[in-house]
């Protein structure tokens, strides 16, 4: 992702990666359909591998909470992409701070 002062918020660094939802808007209707097929592919690929990973892994932690707790409801692809997502948001959170201490305890 290299600097991550060029992006503004959390979300610009989730669209960077291509890890948001295609929009589609008609007058009044907005409809949220797959992710967009734009973005650093390598950065999307590993960063759901690592997702992956940490939810398979015996020592998951919040991560593994999160993803647990979106599959009930959406499945297993819609939660990982989720989860990566959130895991991109952090991660762009600790870059901008400097603060390397909040590894896993702000994805809820």
């Amino acid at each position: 992702m290299g600097d991550c002062k060029r992006f503004s918020s959390a979300k610009q660094a989730a669209y960077y990666a291509g890890l948001v939802p295609r929009v589609d808007i008609s007058g009044d209707t907005v409809r949220y359909g797959r992710i967009i097929n734009r973005g650093c592919h390598s950065i999307r690929r590993v960063i759901v591998q690592e997702a992956w990973s940490l939810v398979r892994c015996q020592h998951g932690g919040k991560v593994k909470e999160f993803y647990q707790r979106l599959y009930l409801k959406k499945g297993a692809k819609k939660s990982i992409i989720a989860t990566s997502r959130k895991m991109i948001e952090v991660l762009y959170v600790m870059i901008r701070t400097g603060n390397f201490s909040i590894l896993c305890l702000k994805i809820y």
